[in-house]
């Protein structure tokens, strides 16, 4: 599996990779909620790829969480170092998915991709 795949690509590896819905921003919850691929847990930015925090001015908005917080996040997510993970967003990829997988493979991770395309191509596909 390669960094990128397409939504084809992508739909073949249903019911065998965890797909993750990186939906980010105001109401993101609710937005997986309206519209997901079916299967796909919503990965929260805020809490699961970030750590606590109460002055952006001093780490960012969104400082990285501790190793071993991301770790029980991803164990929570059924994502083991065996697990093909498949990642989207809303905005093609580019932001809360290339994010996440930028963190998986800083934990060696290697059989993890972006959908070409989000959740849009998904759903076309």
């Amino acid at each position: 599996m390669g960094t990128i795949i397409s939504a084809k690509e992508a739909r073949s590896l249903h019911g065998i990779a965890v797909f993750c819905d990186v939906v980010a921003g105001p109401n993101a919850e609710a937005i997986y909620a309206e519209r997901h691929v079916q299967g796909a847990t919503w990965v929260n930015v805020e809490t699961q790829l970030s750590a606590p925090y109460t002055d952006a001015k001093d780490l960012g908005r969104h400082p990285l969480p501790h190793p071993e917080d991301f770790i029980r996040t991803l164990e929570s997510l059924g994502i083991s170092q065996k697990s093909k993970v498949v990642l989207y967003d809303r905005t093609s990829g580019v932001m809360a998915a290339a994010r996440m997988w930028w963190m998986l493979r800083s934990l060696g991770h290697q059989d993890v991709a972006v959908v070409d395309g989000g959740l849009n191509a998904l759903i076309e596909a």
